[in-house]
């Protein structure tokens, strides 16, 4: 390809929002000659390269702004990552087991325990 015709593709591509094509422009004509596409193929080959880019560059995005902490793995094979879980799960079990042992009781006191009777 003439550099006046991949300059005027470069121009054009940034024009159109296209960064991804006005870089990589080079590579995509040596593709195409390698293989002999035509150029519906040529096209078809520009533009599939091109949405998948402007969807990983989304995707990448909504997890930024989602602040997930999509970058951290979680191993749990860690002893201390399972003696951390083990815990957790102890203070949930013994809170609600707290929150069980008491009731409402008649007005004027503030909590008796279940075993006891109201009057």
């Amino acid at each position: 390809m003439s550099e006046l015709v991949s300059t005027r593709i470069r121009n054009t591509a940034g024009k159109l929002g296209l960064p991804h094509l006005a870089e990589t422009i080079n590579e995509y004509t040596r593709r195409a000659d390698e293989a002999k596409m035509g150029y519906l193929d040529f096209l078809d080959l520009v533009l599939s390269e091109e949405l998948a880019v402007r969807d990983a560059r989304r995707f990448r995005q909504g997890l930024r702004l989602s602040r997930l902490p999509h970058h951290k793995t979680l191993n749990l094979s860690g002893v201390a990552v399972k003696k951390r879980c083990k815990v957790a799960v102890q203070e949930a079990a013994d809170a609600s087991e707290r929150r069980l042992r008491f009731t409402p009781c008649p007005v004027g006191v503030r909590r008796c325990p279940v075993g006891v009777g109201h009057p």
